[in-house]
């Protein structure tokens, strides 16, 4: 869980020392980021627990390794909340404000338009996509990493 939080707070501080510096990622580049982090998570977790119990079993595995990476997703999704609720303010209106423009150069309604594209892009809709995502991601690589431990890894020791 230490792991979790120290690179959930690292991965923090790249987002928002990246936005000052005027290099802002947006989502799915970043997501290369989350991914390695959650794949560091997934590995020290099965190390550790590999060498407090040589003998763990693969469920043990991929439970540590999958809460280790869970505590990153939920991390994570509030940190989005709050980056785009307090840091990045302007990301979503100007995402409407240009799909609007779009909608209103192909004839259809302002308002409405705007309404439903308020709906989708906001700050708790993206933190919350953000989060089961990387809960989806944090399954794969906590099986994949127990797997590898499970398999290789315990051979080795």
């Amino acid at each position: 869980m230490k792991t979790a939080f120290f690179v959930a707070l690292a991965v923090m501080a790249v987002r928002v020392v990246l936005f000052y510096n005027g290099r802002s990622l947006e989502g799915p580049e970043f997501m290369f980021v989350h991914l390695l982090a959650m794949s560091v998570i997934a590995f020290f977790a099965g190390h550790a627990l590999l060498g407090e119990d040589p003998n763990a079993t693969f469920p043990s595995l991929v439970k540590a390794s999958f809460s280790g990476c869970a505590v990153y997703a939920l991390m994570m999704g509030v940190f989005i909340w709050t980056y785009y609720n307090a840091i990045d303010v302007v990301e979503f209106p100007s995402k409407i404000n240009e799909r609007v423009a779009a909608v209103v150069a192909a004839g259809g309604n302002e308002a409405k338009a705007r309404a439903e594209l308020t709906n989708v892009f906001n700050p708790f809709s993206y933190a919350s996509i953000t989060f089961f995502g990387l809960l989806f991601a944090a399954l794969g690589n906590a099986l994949l990493f127990s797997a590898v431990h499970h398999k290789v890894l315990r051979r080795l020791r």
